[in-house]
C-alpha cells in the first residue's frame, strides 16, 4: 500500500528533511515524555521552541526510527486522509503494538475535524501505540479532547541554566532562552519570526505580538497606545505561551526578546493590512507612524528609523521625517534620519525648501559640508523658500560652500539686515549680523551675539554662531602675538557660550546644541551641571563622533573609482543581493544600493536583469548574444560579452575581489538563487495567493496596494530598445491584468463584492479593455447593488466587443445582462 501514510514510515531512518539537521540533546525533556506513554504527548509552543527536535530525539532514543511513522501534518494529504477518516485504520495496517506515530506541525482544526483527529488518537493509543503532536498554541485545538494528555509546554521548552552554560552563554533572560535563540543560526530565527503568520491566529495576538517585539520593551499601557482595547484573554496566553516576548501582567509590563527590525518586518509585512484592523490607526501607515513615534520618544532613533523605512510608502516616509527630524537632530541623531531622507528618493526636483534647508543642517553637522552646500544652494534658489530659510541656508552655505555659492550667501545676509528681509528683532537677525561682522571685527559679532534676548540665544540658528565665535576667538588668540586683557575676545566668548549652556541647562535633557557648547570651551570650564547631564552631552558628542566618522567613510567609498564597488564591508558573510526590476532598476547588497557608476554601461545593468529574471537557471551565451546585441556578428558580440561580464563580476565583487552572485557553467551563465533575490519573485508570490488561496477581503487588498504601488509601473521601463525586455514586460503586463480579474471573480464568489470592485476595476483603467475584465466588474457592480452602473458597464462592453473586435458579446456577460434585467430587486450573485 503506498500512500501519504505509508511513505511516512521512517524505516529506521530520520526523515528526510531533518536528516541533515543537528539537534541539542534534552535528557530532561526526553525523560519526562517518557513518563506516561499510554498517553498522547503534546508539544505545543509558538515556532523556533524546539518542539520538532525534541520530537526527533525523542524518536531516535526510543526506537531509533524504527517502528516510527513521521506525518507532516502541512500537507494537504494529512488533512484530505482526516476528513476520509483513514488516518488511524490506515496507521494500524502499517504498523502494530509499540509503533510511534509523529503527528508533526498539526495546523488549526475546526470542530468536527479536531473531534476526529482526537479519535483517531484514541484509537492509536488503544491499538498500543504512542502518539507524539507538536502544534503551536494558536493551532492548539485539542486541549479540550485530549484531557488526559501530557503537555510539554513553551516555558518547558526554553533552555534551562544547566544548557546556558553547557553552551558557553552567558546573560540570557528569560525572554532569550528559546532554543533558536541560543542554539539556532538566522534561519532558526527567522522561523520563530515567520511563526506570526500562523493560518488561524487571532489578528489581535498577531498586532500585540509585533508591536512588543518593534518596541522591544515597556508598559502594557504603551501597547494600548497602538493596540485598541486589548484584551486581558489575549495578554494571558501570550504570557502563558510566548515567554519570548517577557510579559509580566502583575507588573503590567514586557521585555521581549531583541529582533532586528529588519527581520520582524520580514515577517509581517505581508499581514500588516490584516491586523492593523484592530489597532487605534486607521491604516498601516499610521500604525507604523505611531509605534515609530514611540521608538522616538524613547531615544530608539535608528529603530524608529529602520522601520519607516520598512513598512511606510516613500511618500508616508516624508510626511514623517517632516514631523520628527528636528528631534533626532537635538538629539544628537542626524545620521540615521538622514540615511532615511536619502533612501527615500526624496532628493529629486520636487523637494520642498523646508526640507532641503533639514537635510543641508543635519549635513553639516555630519560636516560633509559638501553636500551640505548643494542643498543650501537648492533652498536659496527655491521659489517656496521664506526669508526666514533664505537667511538660515545663507548662513550654512556662507560657512559650507566656495567661491560664487559663498558669494551670493552672503549677499543673502547682507540683504537680510540691511533691507529688512528679516526682523531686527528676531533671532536669525542677530545670527546673520554676527557673521557678516566677524570676518574683519571678530569682536564685534560677540558683541552682537551678546546683545541676545534670552529668548534668542536659545535658537539653534544663534547657538552654532555662538558656537563659532568661540572656535574663532580661540584661533585668534593662539596665532596673535598681542596681549589681550580681561576683555578678550575668547574670555567674552567663553563666558557668552556659559551662559547659553545655562539656558539650555533649564531643558530637561541636553540637546546637541548644548554638548556643542560645552564642547567648545571644555567640559571643565562650564562647573555646576550635575554629573548626570554632563555624562549624556558627552555622549551625545561620543555618538556624533562615530557618525561622522561613518559618513566620511561612506564618502571616502563613493569617491572611489568606478571600478571598485561601493558597498565592500568587513564581514565574511556573503550579504543578500536584491535586484528591483519593477518600475526601474535598483541593486541591494546587504541592504545597501549599489552606484550606478559601478557598473559603468549600462548593458552590464541589462545584462544583470536578464540574469535575474531567469531565477538561478542556466542561461546560453548564444541567447545572451541574441538578446544583448541582435544585429552585431558572432565574433564581435562574443567580445563584446567577454567584456561586460567582466564589468559585472567587477562591479559585484565584494572586500576578497570574489564574487558570489553570478556564476559560470561551461557556455551558460546565471544568478546564484542563494544569494539574489529579486521583486518579481514577490510578484509571482502575490499572484499566486490571489489565484489559489482562499479570498480574505483584508490581506487582498493589502496585496491590491502592494502590487499598484510597486508593480503597475511596469517591468524595466527604461529598456524601451530591448525587445526581449519589451515581451517580457508585455507577459507581465498581462498577467497583472489576469491577476485582477481572477481575483475579482473570486472575491465576487466569496461574497465580498466591494473588495472585487477594487480589482475589477483596476483592470479596466490600467490595461487595454478586454471582456472578462467588464464581466468582472459588471459582477462586482450588480453584487454591491450598482444596476444602473452595471448596466453601463454591459453596454460599453458591447460597444467595444463589436466595434474594435467585430464580435458579439460572449454568453457569459450575455447572461449577466438577462439576469440584471430579470432581477429588479438585486440579491446575491452566484457565479456566473
Amino acid at each position: 500500500m503506498k500512500s501519504f501514510l505509508a511513505n511516512s514510515a521512517c524505516n529506521g531512518r530520520p526523515p528526510k528533511n531533518l536528516r541533515t539537521k543537528k539537534y541539542r540533546s534534552r535528557p530532561k525533556l526526553v525523560q519526562k515524555m517518557m513518563v506516561e506513554r499510554d498517553v498522547a504527548r503534546f508539544l505545543v509552543a509558538p515556532q523556533g521552541y524546539g518542539k520538532t527536535m525534541l520530537a526527533f530525539e525523542y524518536a531516535n532514543v526510543v526506537s531509533n526510527f524504527a517502528n516510527t511513522f513521521w506525518i507532516n501534518c502541512q500537507s494537504p494529504c494529512f488533512l484530505r486522509d482526516l476528513d476520509d477518516g483513514v488516518v488511524a485504520s490506515t496507521l494500524s495496517l502499517l504498523g502494530g503494538r509499540g509503533s510511534l506515530a509523529v503527528f508533526e506541525d498539526v495546523p488549526f482544526l475546526g470542530d468536527g475535524r479536531a473531534e476526529a483527529f482526537s479519535h483517531d488518537i484514541d484509537t492509536l493509543l488503544s491499538d498500543g501505540w504512542e502518539v507524539l503532536v507538536t502544534v503551536t498554541p494558536v493551532a492548539d485545538s485539542l486541549s479540550d479532547l485530549q484531557k488526559d494528555r501530557v503537555c510539554i509546554a513553551s516555558k518547558d521548552l526554553l533552555v534551562d541554566a544547566d544548557e546556558i552554560d553547557s553552551a558557553g552563554n552567558s546573560g540570557f533572560g528569560e525572554c532569550d532562552r528559546v532554543a533558536s535563540f541560543v542554539w539556532g543560526t538566522d534561519s532558526d530565527v527567522d522561523a520563530l519570526l515567520q511563526g506570526m503568520k500562523t493560518a488561524g491566529a487571532p489578528a489581535e495576538l498577531v498586532l500585540v505580538e509585533f508591536v512588543m517585539l518593534v518596541l522591544g520593551e515597556g508598559s502594557i499601557e504603551d501597547v494600548s497606545f497602538v493596540v485598541k482595547g486589548v484584551k486581558k484573554d489575549t495578554l494571558r496566553l501570550l504570557e502563558e505561551c510566548y515567554p519570548h516576548l517577557g510579559i509580566d501582567l502583575i507588573e503590567e509590563r514586557f521585555k521581549a526578546h531583541s529582533a532586528p527590525i529588519g527581520k520582524i518586518t520580514k515577517a509581517c509585512h505581508t499581514l500588516i493590512g490584516r491586523i492593523v484592523e484592530g489597532a487605534t490607526a486607521s491604516s498601516r501607515d499610521a500604525l507604523v507612524g505611531r509605534l515609530a513615534d514611540l521608538l522616538v520618544r524613547r531615544g530608539m532613533w535608528q529603530r524608529s528609523c529602520d522601520l519607516v523605512a520598512a513598512l511606510c510608502p516613500r511618500k508616508k516616509r516624508a510626511l514623517w521625517i517632516e514631523v520628527v527630524q528636528d528631534d533626532f537632530v537635538r538629539a544628537g541623531y542626524p545620521a540615521c534620519i538622514q540615511e532615511l531622507f536619502e533612501s527615500s528618493g526624496l532628493e529629486g526636483a520636487s523637494l520642498s525648501s523646508g526640507m532641503a534647508l533639514a537635510a543641508a543642517q543635519r549635513l553639516h553637522l555630519l560636516r560633509d559640508d559638501t553636500k551640505a552646500a548643494c542643498f543650501a544652494a537648492r533652498v536659496l534658489a527655491g521659489s517656496d523658500a521664506s526669508a526666514h530659510q533664505r537667511i538660515e541656508a545663507a548662513l550654512l552655505a556662507e560657512e559650507c560652500a566656495e567661491g560664487e555659492r559663498r558669494r551670493k550667501a552672503r549677499s543673502t545676509l547682507e540683504r537680510g539686515v540691511c533691507a529688512g528681509a528679516v526682523e531686527e528683532d528676531s533671532a536669525l537677525y542677530c545670527a546673520a549680523r554676527a557673521r557678516l561682522l566677524e570676518g574683519e571685527d571678530l569682536e564685534g559679532a560677540i558683541g552682537a551675539l551678546e546683545g541676545c534676548g534670552d529668548e534668542f540665544l536659545r535658537e539653534s540658528s544663534v547657538l552654532l554662531e555662538v558656537v563659532r565665535a568661540a572656535r574663532l576667538s580661540r584661533e585668534l588668540e593662539s596665532r596673535s602675538e598681542r596681549k589681550y586683557g580681561p576683555d578678550a575676545p575668547h574670555r567674552r566668548a567663553n563666558a557668552l557660550v556659559i551662559r547659553a549652556i545655562r539656558l539650555c541647562e533649564k531643558e530637561d535633557e541636553p540637546t546637541v546644541y548644548e554638548a556643542l557648547l560645552r564642547e567648545a570651551v571644555g567640559f571643565e570650564a562650564v562647573g555646576d551641571a550635575s554629573l548626570s547631564r554632563r555624562r549624556k552631552a558627552e555622549r551625545i558628542l561620543s555618538s556624533l563622533a562615530a557618525q561622522r566618522e561613518e559618513a566620511k567613510a561612506k564618502r571616502a567609498l563613493s569617491e572611489l573609482p568606478s571600478n571598485v564597488v561601493s558597498f565592500r564591508t568587513a564581514s565574511t558573510q556573503v550579504p543578500l543581493m536584491h535586484v528591483r526590476l519593477f518600475g526601474g532598476m535598483e541593486v541591494r547588497v546587504g541592504g545597501e544600493v549599489v552606484d550606478e557608476k559601478a557598473f559603468q554601461k549600462h548593458k552590464a545593468t541589462t545584462l544583470l536583469a536578464i540574469l535575474v529574471l531567469h531565477r538561478g537557471k542556466e542561461v546560453p551565451r548564444s541567447e545572451l548574444l541574441d538578446v544583448l546585441w541582435p544585429d552585431t556578428s558572432s565574433d564581435k558580440s562574443v567580445n563584446s560579452f567577454y567584456s561586460l561580464w567582466s564589468l559585472l563580476r567587477r562591479a559585484l565583487m565584494d572586500e576578497r575581489g570574489a564574487c558570489p552572485y553570478l556564476a559560470k557553467h561551461q557556455k551558460s551563465y546565471m544568478v546564484d538563487a542563494h544569494y539574489v533575490k529579486s521583486d518579481v519573485e514577490e510578484f509571482e508570490s502575490i499572484c499566486r495567493m490571489l489565484t489559489f488561496e482562499e479570498p480574505e477581503a483584508g490581506v487582498w487588498m493589502e496585496a491590491f496596494a502592494r502590487l499598484e504601488e510597486d508593480f503597475a509601473c511596469g517591468l524595466l521601463p527604461s529598456e524601451a530598445s530591448n525587445a526581449y525586455i519589451a515581451r517580457l514586460r508585455e507577459r507581465f503586463r498581462t498577467r497583472l491584468a489576469d491577476v485582477y480579474v481572477t481575483a475579482a471573480d473570486r472575491l465576487c464568489d466569496a461574497d465580498e463584492p466591494r473588495a472585487a470592485l477594487w480589482f475589477a476595476q483596476a483592470a479596466l483603467e490600467r490595461f487595454e479593455k478586454r471582456e472578462d475584465a467588464f464581466c468582472a466588474l459588471m459582477r462586482a457592480q450588480m453584487s454591491t447593488g450598482q444596476r444602473s452602473l452595471a448596466m453601463d458597464t454591459f453596454f460599453e462592453c458591447k460597444r467595444f466587443m463589436k466595434e474594435d473586435l467585430g464580435m458579439d458579446p460572449s454568453e457569459r456577460i450575455v447572461r449577466l445582462h438577462r439576469r440584471l434585467l430579470d432581477e429588479a430587486n438585486g440579491g446575491s450573485l452566484v457565479s456566473a
